[in-house]
């Protein structure tokens, strides 16, 4: 009976052993982690260029060039990291336009909102007759999801999750986001508003609406 009894436990912690084993097959390192840690999304930097070519024979940037500059520094204003590579040609044949027409461009660039500070200089002397202009953002790369019809979601022979999980919601972020350089937490946040802090907490202490308060005008009501 004692032999039996020996046999028979062995036989228990092996099979103990074995399931502990075959529960999961993902390594510690990767089986701790949540399922949106396990899918990564990666985010690629990427350089943002325009070139605007000078006629020679020219006094001042065109209309259409204007309105290209204009929205460049816009964009570099929306999603821009780092300062703008603002290139001037040297050695053109009417090296005066040219230096007249970077002081337009920089003169548009104010406009847009972008300071002269945020705007770094430099030239070149391979005779093309252009101003180049760049700035570096950030481009959000989707994970690469499991397909579904790979995936046997009737298998229970573990407690891990689907290698599938949280992908959708991953790609969607990296779809909506509006700035990808976000997901590496380089921008620092806008002060509080303690005035209006203040306010609202006053409000709450005496009993009043914390709301800004409308007027007619700011009314949703289109018609009567």
């Amino acid at each position: 009976m004692k032999k039996q009894y020996f046999t028979f436990s062995a036989l228990m912690m092996s099979m103990c052993t074995a399931l502990a084993s075959c529960a999961s097959s993902v390594p510690y390192e990767v089986a701790s982690k949540s399922p949106l840690e396990r899918i990564p999304m990666n985010v690629a930097e990427q350089v943002e260029i325009l070139e605007i070519f000078l006629d020679p024979n020219a006094s001042q940037i065109t209309l259409y060039d204007r309105r290209l500059i204009h929205d460049f520094f816009r964009t570099y204003k929306d999603r821009g990291h780092g300062p703008v590579q603002m290139v001037l040609p040297e050695g053109t044949e009417n090296q005066q336009y040219a230096v007249s027409a970077v002081a337009e461009a920089r003169a548009i660039a104010y406009n847009a909102g972008v300071s002269y500070e945020m705007i770094s200089g430099g030239a070149r002397y391979d005779g093309r007759p252009s101003i180049v202009m760049s700035f570096v953002t950030y481009r959000a790369i989707k994970p690469d999801c499991p397909d579904f019809t790979q995936i046997d979601a009737s298998y229970t022979g573990s407690n891990e999750a689907m290698p599938n999980l949280g992908c959708a919601l991953r790609t969607n972020i990296a779809a909506m986001i509006a700035d990808p350089a976000d997901l590496l937490g380089q921008r620092p946040l806008d002060p509080t508003d303690t005035l209006r802090r203040q306010s609202v907490i006053e409000n709450y202490r005496a009993g009043e609406p914390t709301a800004a308060s409308r007027n007619e005008g700011e009314s949703g009501i289109i018609t009567e």
